[in-house]
C-alpha cells in the first residue's frame, strides 16, 4: 500500500504581490509557510501507516508550487515520510483548482499511485477546500470529505467518521479514496529538533510539466475559471472615533442600550433596506442573462432559507429563467405525490411554497438510497446539468455543498468558484466575488468558456427579497443506481449545537490579538456576564483556542446580529464579510491604523483591557 498526502505552502498574507494581467498571487515574491490544516493530514497519514504494522509500502508527500514551497516538503520528512515530491515549472503557474488537481492527480499516478490521499481541509490562501474533492474525480477515487477519525482498514475497505454541518456519519468506501481531514481532527507534536534535520538530508525529488505530460496543457491557460480583477475592500461604514475617557463612556452607553434593545424580525426596517439596497442600489447585472440558471437545494429547512437566499439574488441580477433541483432519500414504495408531500412535510409548507413560487421549475430527484451519500448528490447533479443547457448553478456554501460543487464541477470539467459573497451579470459573465488571500482583497472571478458556471454561496450573505410570481412547476425524478458506488453511508446522527451565534442578537467577536488562554477565558466570562454569545476570527481557530463552530467569516459562519462588538479583529475580508448585514459593529484597537476602523460604526481607541476593567 502507498500512501500520498498533499501539502501546500502558503503566502505570508503581510507580503503579497499580484500579477496585474492573471490577478494571480506572485508567490516568489511573498514569505510563506506551510499551511496549517496540512499538519492534520499528515499527522492522520502517519498514524495510519504506523497502525498498519509495515504493510505501507511507502509513506510519500507532494507539493505544487515554487522554490519555497520546499519548506513544505521538510515538514513532511519530518514527521517520518519517506519520500517527497515537488511539482515546479512555470507552466503550472496560476493554475485554479481543476488545473491544480489536475497536476497533483498526474503526479500521483506518475510516481506510483496511491490506495490512500490524505489532504487538510484547505488552504489558508485560497480558503476554498475544492481540491481534494476534485482531485479525487480526476484520480477515479472514492472522496471521504471532513474526516475526524479512521475507524478501521481492511483489505480494500476503509471506514471512518465524518463530521459535516450538524451531523455525524460513519462512512465504508472501498480503495482508492481521499481523505479530507477536518481541520482540528488531529493534534500533533511538533517535530523535534533532530528529525528537522534529519529531513534536510532526505532529498526531494523535483517534477515539471514535462515529467508529467508533453501533450497536456497546464497552469493558467489549462484553468476554466479566470480572475478579473482584485481589488483592496471599498470602506463600507464610517465610524465615529471615540479616546481616552469618551472612549469608555461610549462602551459603557452600547452595552446598556443593547439590553434593551428589541429583536429586529425579518420584517425590520434594517432587513428592509438591505434587501432595497441589493435590489435597487447594487449594480449586478448590465444586462439579462439569457441562458437559464438552477439552484441546487438541500433538502431540509435550512436548505430551502439558504435556498430562497440565493433565488433573491438571481432574480435581482435579471435571471429570467430559474430551475431548483434537490435529492430526497429513496422510497421505492412511494408515488410521485408522496415524494412531494414528504419534502414539504420536511421543509414546512410556506418554505415550500415560497420557493415554489419562485422557480420555474422545482425537480425533486429520489435517491436511490434512504441514506444519501455526498457521492450519489454529485452524480445525480451531475447528470442534471448535463440535460439542461443552464449557464449558472449554484449551492450553498455548507459543508455539503462545498463537498458536491466541486465533485459536479469535476465531472463537468468546468470552473467552480467557493464561497462566493457577491454575484453579478456582467458584460455576458457572470461576475462571482469572494476574499482571497487570507481575507486582505476581494477578487472578481468568471469562467468565460466553460458551463455551467458553478459557485458556492455563503448562506445569510444575501436578504430574501423574492418575486412571488408564482410560476413553480414539480418534476419527479425516480432513483436509478449510481454507477461504480463507492461510499456507502453505515450510520447517521444529528449532532446537537453547542452554540447559537447564528442567530444570536449581541456578539463579542474576539480576534488575533488575543493570544493565550487567560485573555480567552477572560473575555468568555466578560461575554456572559453581559449576556453576549462569543465568538472568535480564524486566528484563534488555527491558535486551538476555539473550535470551529465559533469562527465568523467566509471560512466560518455569516451572521447578523444587532450588536457586534469585535476585539483585537484587525479585519480582514475573510472577517468581515462575514458581517455585512450587522447592525451596529463597534471595534476596540489600539491601533488608530488597523483595517477594522474601515467597516465599523464606532471606533474605540486603546487596550481592550482597559474597557472590560472598567465595567468589573
Amino acid at each position: 500500500m502507498r500512501i500520498v498526502t498533499c501539502v501546500k505552502q502558503v503566502p505570508d498574507e503581510r507580503n503579497m504581490a499580484t500579477d496585474p494581467v492573471t490577478g494571480s498571487l506572485l508567490r516568489d515574491t511573498a514569505g510563506s509557510i506551510p499551511n496549517p490544516d496540512d499538519a492534520c493530514a499528515l499527522a492522520m497519514a502517519r498514524a495510519m501507516s504506523e497502525s498498519l504494522n509495515g504493510q505501507v509500502q511507502s509513506l510519500d508527500a507532494i507539493t505544487m508550487g515554487p522554490r519555497q514551497s520546499r519548506s513544505s516538503l521538510r515538514q513532511s520528512l519530518s514527521y517520518g515520510f519517506d519520500n517527497a515530491y515537488q511539482l515546479t515549472d512555470s507552466r503550472f503557474a496560476g493554475s485554479d483548482v481543476l488545473a491544480t488537481s489536475h497536476a497533483l492527480a498526474l503526479a500521483i499516478e506518475k510516481t506510483g499511485g496511491a490506495e490512500l490521499v490524505f489532504c487538510g481541509e484547505k488552504s489558508a490562501d485560497g480558503d476554498t477546500g475544492q481540491v481534494p474533492a476534485e482531485l479525487s474525480v480526476l484520480l477515479g477515487a472514492a472522496f471521504l470529505p471532513f474526516v475526524t477519525e479512521i475507524i478501521d482498514l481492511d483489505r480494500d475497505v476503509i471506514t471512518v467518521r465524518s463530521k459535516m454541518d450538524d451531523a455525524e456519519y460513519v462512512i465504508e468506501s472501498s480503495l482508492p479514496a481521499v481523505i479530507q481531514v477536518k481541520a482540528g481532527a488531529v493534534k500533533s507534536a511538533p517535530a523535534s529538533f533532530r528529525d528537522r534535520m534529519e529531513a534536510l538530508k532526505k532529498p526531494i525529488a523535483v517534477l515539471s510539466a514535462e515529467d508529467l505530460s508533453s501533450e497536456t496543457p497546464f497552469g493558467y491557460r489549462h484553468s476554466p475559471t479566470r480572475v478579473r480583477k482584485m481589488v483592496a475592500p471599498d470602506r463600507t461604514r464610517v465610524p465615529s472615533v471615540y479616546r481616552g475617557d469618551d472612549a469608555l463612556t461610549q462602551f459603557h452607553q452600547i452595552l446598556e442600550e443593547s439590553e434593551n434593545m428589541d429583536d429586529l424580525s425579518a420584517d425590520s426596517p434594517r432587513l428592509q433596506s438591505y434587501a432595497r439596497q441589493v435590489r435597487e442600489t447594487d449594480t449586478c447585472c448590465d444586462q439579462v442573462p439569457d441562458e437559464p440558471v438552477a439552484v441546487y437545494v438541500e433538502a431540509h429547512k435550512k436548505g430551502f432559507q439558504n435556498g430562497l437566499e440565493l433565488l433573491s439574488r438571481l432574480q435581482a441580477c435579471g435571471a429570467k429563467t430559474i430551475y431548483a433541483v434537490t435529492l430526497v432519500p429513496g422510497d421505492p414504495a412511494s408515488s410521485d405525490e408522496s415524494m412531494e408531500r414528504v419534502l414539504s412535510e420536511t421543509v414546512g409548507e410556506e418554505l415550500y411554497r415560497s420557493l415554489l413560487r419562485n422557480v420555474d421549475t422545482l425537480t425533486i430527484m429520489e435517491a436511490s438510497r434512504a441514506a444519501v451519500t455526498t457521492e450519489e448528490c454529485a452524480y445525480r447533479l451531475t447528470r442534471y446539468l448535463e440535460k439542461r443547457r443552464v449557464g449558472l448553478c449554484l449551492l450553498s456554501a455548507t459543508d455539503h455543498g462545498r463537498t458536491v460543487g466541486p465533485l459536479a464541477a469535476a465531472a463537468l470539467k468546468t470552473g467552480i468558484t467557493a464561497d462566493v459573497t457577491d454575484l453579478r451579470y456582467v458584460s455576458g459573465q457572470w461576475e462571482q466575488v469572494r476574499p482571497a488571500y487570507g481575507g486582505q482583497v476581494f477578487a472578481t472571478i468568471v469562467t468565460p468558456e466553460h458551463r455551467p458556471v458553478m459557485a458556492t454561496v455563503r448562506p445569510r450573505i444575501f436578504a430574501v427579497d423574492l418575486q412571488d410570481d408564482g410560476r413553480g412547476v414539480v418534476a419527479v425524478e425516480r432513483a436509478h443506481d449510481v454507477e461504480n458506488r463507492r461510499t456507502k453511508i453505515l450510520s447517521m446522527k444529528t449532532c446537537e449545537r453547542k452554540t447559537t451565534i447564528e442567530e444570536a442578537k449581541r456578539l463579542l467577536i474576539m480576534g488575533g490579538a488575543i493570544t493565550t488562554e487567560d485573555e480567552r477565558d477572560r473575555l468568555i466570562l466578560f461575554a456572559k456576564k453581559h449576556n453576549l454569545e462569543w465568538s472568535v476570527t480564524r486566528a484563534l481557530v488555527q491558535g486551538y483556542l476555539a473550535p470551529h463552530e465559533r469562527q465568523i467569516g467566509v471560512s466560518g459562519l455569516t451572521v447578523a446580529p444587532d450588536l457586534a462588538i469585535l476585539v483585537g479583529v484587525s479585519g480582514s475580508v475573510q472577517t468581515m464579510s462575514g458581517l455585512r448585514r450587522a447592525e451596529k459593529i463597534v471595534a476596540i484597537n489600539r491601533d488608530e491604523s488597523a483595517p477594522v476602523f474601515d467597516n465599523v460604526d464606532i471606533a474605540l481607541i486603546g487596550q481592550w483591557q482597559e474597557y472590560i476593567e472598567s465595567l468589573s
